[in-house]
């Protein structure tokens, strides 16, 4: 029997392609497209991955079929030292890889890849796959496994059902990618919006910047406390853009920072820098790809002419809590910490710990320098 009529490739390939297209509309998710494609192969097991080159992780892993445990050490060991994709970074985007006939599994069945992850699974030698490639280092892998002695009838109809879907699945990528990229545009001019006088900058995760407010366009231009490098932006001295480079990394990757301000000095002037994360894309096709994590960074010129911040607004600033601004109008006004602690009704250990905690907010550690900063900040 032919193999279209023994596996109805026709008929797969548009059902493939109809679940790609609700992926982008947010009616379906990857995990729905590789269960539709396993339970057309029987005993097989379907893999679906996004992969970007020089990144340590996988950006998505969807799968049918294969054991839970097996695809966490897949995507956590063992996709870096894959020998198939020496193989894929051969081939052209878009080809397709029928591994008995091109790169048969026996001849990695040497490597820690096939012995301790592929070989355990069982009869799954056997696979097909396709590739595509967008900006030069995103990859998107579709795979089947399968029990070598089925590969007469499924390594055919396999070719036969990548060749209807590939260019849908390219075309539908390249789409997501600009989707997400109007999103992004989206994003940040709302992001940029309503921030008075303060500049507003939004930047990736490499620090490049994305957009800016006027504000912003001339600080830049006159490269005070605000500059650019190659498109990156740098803020105040060597040692703030530092920080700020290390809160971006560590927002970006899912840490989490007791706080997300810093306090600059910077010539002869003070400033107030904030940084937030923008919410990422929210498109199942776009997961595939790199996640590009955005930020806001707002800063304030503390010592602007009638622009000090009011107390409520210090507060929201450096994110006090009332008792803890109760202890900064103490300060301020010359009291000592034994002074607060009075005042407050709170014992002198809790008064230092208080204090701790303001100069951990605030970005100081001295006392005079928090009672030099609230007395800027007021002006």
């Amino acid at each position: 029997m032919p193999v279209s009529r023994a596996f109805n490739v026709d008929r797969i390939a548009a059902d493939i392609r109809e679940l790609i297209d609700h992926v982008i509309t947010g009616e379906a998710d990857w995990p729905d497209v590789a269960r539709s494609f396993g339970e057309r192969v029987p005993g097989s097991f379907v893999a679906m991955i996004g992969q970007s080159e020089n990144r340590p992780t996988l950006n998505h892993m969807s799968t049918y079929n294969l054991d839970p445990d097996f695809g966490r050490s897949f995507a956590d060991y063992y996709a870096q030292i894959n020998p198939w994709d020496r193989v894929w970074a051969s081939m052209k985007p878009m080809d397709i890889l029928i591994t008995e006939d091109t790169a048969p599994a026996r001849q990695f069945s040497n490597s820690p890849f096939y012995e301790d992850w592929l070989k355990p699974l069982g009869r799954f030698d056997a696979g097909a796959g396709l590739q595509i490639r967008h900006g030069g280092s995103e990859r998107i892998y579709l795979s089947v496994h399968y029990d070598p002695d089925a590969h007469d009838a499924y390594g055919p109809a396999l070719n036969e059902i990548y060749r209807g879907i590939r260019g849908h699945l390219d075309r539908s990528a390249l789409l997501a990618k600009k989707l997400a990229g109007s999103h992004e545009t989206a994003l940040s001019q709302a992001a940029l919006s309503g921030h008075g006088g303060d500049c507003a900058v939004v930047i990736d995760q490499d620090m490049r910047i994305m957009d800016c407010n006027g504000s912003a366009q001339t600080a830049l231009s006159v490269g005070a406390v605000l500059s650019s490098f190659s498109g990156r932006l740098r803020i105040g001295r060597t040692a703030d853009t530092a920080a700020l480079r290390q809160m971006v990394s560590v927002l970006g990757g899912g840490g989490a920072l007791d706080s997300t301000r810093r306090f600059i000095q910077f010539e002869d002037r003070s400033y107030l820098a904030r940084l937030f994360v923008l919410p990422p894309v929210p498109m199942s096709f776009a997961s595939m790809f790199a996640a590009r994590r955005l930020f806001l960074v707002l800063v304030r010129d503390l010592t602007a002419v009638n622009d000090g911040l009011s107390d409520k607004e210090f507060s929201a600033a450096f994110g006090l809590t009332a008792a803890e601004w109760a202890m900064c109008e103490i300060l301020v006004a010359g009291g000592t910490i034994e002074r607060a602690a009075e005042l407050l009704g709170i014992a002198r250990d809790t008064a230092r710990q208080r204090l701790k905690s303001i100069f951990r907010k605030t970005d100081t550690n001295r006392q005079a320098q928090l009672v030099a900063l609230l007395i800027r900040a007021h002006c």
